[in-house]
């Protein structure tokens, strides 16, 4: 009697297999159509839209080139990310951080911490 089940356990394992080796092919196409395989292969596009970042470049701007509005969102410090209230210190390249916080970061950066522009104290 284990005989007879033998062909029948064996049809089902290699349909199995076959199921599973084409979902995964399946797969691995959709996700290349997903990421980006369409032509452009430009690296940066396709990790940001793989990240989720919104890759449209112009979405600053209007339909007629006017600049959008920034949302009305309190300013941080990109330093301690907490928001800016007082005590500020504004750059040379207009960027704002607290005092105390740029301060600190200027005893062993000469640069912006956001831009990179150098220091001029």
């Amino acid at each position: 009697m284990p005989m007879q089940f033998t062909p029948l356990a064996f049809g089902v394992m290699l349909l199995v297999a076959v199921g599973t080796v084409a979902y995964t092919i399946w797969n691995n196409a959709s996700r290349q159509n997903t990421y980006g395989n369409n032509g452009n292969n430009n690296y940066r596009d396709n990790f940001d839209y793989a990240c989720g970042y919104d890759t449209k470049r112009d979405d600053d701007t209007t339909g007629d080139g006017q600049r959008r509005r920034k949302r009305n969102t309190p300013e941080q410090c990109s330093i301690c990310l907490d928001v800016l209230k007082t005590k500020l210190r504004t750059l040379s390249c207009t960027h704002k951080f607290h005092e105390h916080c740029i301060n600190v970061w200027i005893n062993t950066q000469k640069t912006c911490p956001i831009c990179r522009e150098p220091i001029s104290l």
